[in-house]
């Protein structure tokens, strides 16, 4: 399936306007290059990244319900076919404090469910089938650490270390 549209959180309004600004310059940027092979390959591209509907959204893991409903209906304007969950939640260096998990995990779990609920029988859910991808560039302490286990093992997720750095620095799970 292809990228039907890209929504950009964070709690803080400053980092979402940063992450616009970084957007539209890297679009302007692609309009004034000349990295394709020809003219035709160019406006391909361009057009090809320009038309991905792209949202910059405050979200509040404390408050995830009401955000999170919010997010989901422009998932939904903008998927074919119409769906109210996200295929990918990606998120970096997001996680500061054990406290931080808990609500992570569930705004995370929500938007992957799209409002689906859990199969008794075969005790999945929606999420099953999204992917909530986290990278870090610090170690996570003990009590962190033992959070995350607990949040993955409560909301049914899987916990995989993709690529570790030596010494668990750096990390995407």
């Amino acid at each position: 399936t292809s990228l039907q549209c890209l929504i950009v959180t964070d709690h803080d309004p400053s980092t979402l306007e940063r992450a616009r600004n970084n957007h539209e310059t890297t679009l302007e940027e692609l309009l004034d290059s000349h990295h394709c092979a020809n003219e035709d390959d160019e406006f391909t591209t361009i057009n090809n990244i320009g038309s991905i509907p792209t949202h910059f959204e405050q979200l509040d893991w404390n408050h995830g319900q009401y955000d999170v409903k919010y997010v989901q209906e422009l998932i939904m304007e903008h998927s074919v076919p119409a769906q109210t969950k996200a295929d990918t939640v990606l998120g970096s260096d997001l996680i500061y404090h054990a406290s931080v998990v808990e609500p992570l995990f569930q705004t995370a779990v929500l938007l992957l469910m799209g409002g689906g609920v859990n199969d008794k029988k075969t005790n999945t859910t929606t999420a099953s089938r999204g992917r909530f991808l986290l990278s870090q560039s610090f170690a996570y302490d003990g009590e962190t650490e033992l959070e995350i286990e607990r949040c993955c093992h409560e909301l049914g997720l899987t916990r995989t270390v993709l690529w570790e750095d030596q010494g668990g620095k750096n990390r995407i799970l």
